[in-house]
């Protein structure tokens, strides 16, 4: 089912990207913003971290991702040398951590800090839809720029965050801001989508800024390149498998 509907949204999407149809609802708009993010088969994808702290000194982690759908991700550390091939495995709600140095994978929180800024989830997870109800939609004008304000909440207590407040573009629904709150209502992180590119005649996000909401210097830059379509192999998601892989 889920393939199905994001094959149809998929086929939309190209057949509309330059002119948003009114007449989508509040679920259609947020996948449509998802396919910025990732295909809707599994892929491969190039990250790299940037953490830039308050006295702009900076540290670097690169990675390999392995996305077999929108709730599922392996994630091998490439760089810095010392912590080459630690893994990430995210399926469902569920993460583990993996490294020689351990018998074998731990779990660990999506909610924890990976580098700077930047959250697990927010490294391993490629979907709004999949986690969040939108709640409330706002046409909204800003610097002179209309754009469409989505409220979300989040679908179960495992997620990340408990709810976001998503800013996106009129005319193509491209992310342009997303503010991440806690169960409080506090807001604990903003995250701009700067840059865009296209690799194999699509459209994604090619960087994204992190910027805590409780710090006024600092920030963390996630920059995605060298997206490709790729058969992963099943075991990849399994986490008794990450020591052999």
């Amino acid at each position: 089912m889920f393939k199905r509907v994001y094959s149809l949204l998929f086929i939309m999407v190209l057949g509309a990207m330059n002119f948003a149809d009114p007449s989508l609802d509040m679920n259609s708009i947020l996948q449509t913003v998802d396919l910025y993010r990732g295909f809707n088969e599994p892929f491969e994808i190039n990250i790299d971290l940037i953490d830039f702290d308050k006295n702009n000194e900076k540290t670097n982690v690169s990675m390999q991702a392995y996305i077999k759908d929108s709730s599922s991700s392996y994630i091998v550390y490439t760089l810095p040398i010392k912590d080459k091939n630690k893994k990430l495995l995210m399926v469902g709600n569920n993460m583990w951590f993996y490294s020689k140095s351990i018998n074998k994978p731990i779990r660990i929180s999506p909610r924890q800090k990976l580098l700077g800024k930047a959250s697990n989830a927010d490294i391993a997870r490629t979907s709004f839809h999949e986690d969040y109800n939108p709640i409330n939609m706002e046409l909204i004008n800003s610097k002179n720029i209309e754009m469409i304000k989505l409220e979300l909440v989040a679908k179960n207590k495992d997620v990340a965050y408990s709810s976001i407040l998503l800013y996106i573009t009129k005319d193509d629904y491209k992310p342009i801001k997303a503010e991440f709150f806690a169960i409080s209502g506090k807001k604990l992180k903003e995250a701009y989508f700067n840059k865009f590119a296209d690799f194999n005649g699509r459209t994604f996000v090619s960087e994204v800024e992190i910027r805590d909401s409780f710090l006024s210097l600092g920030k963390t830059i996630l920059s995605y390149s060298n997206y490709k379509q790729n058969n992963i192999p099943s075991f990849y998601f399994n986490p008794d498998y990450l020591p052999r892989l």
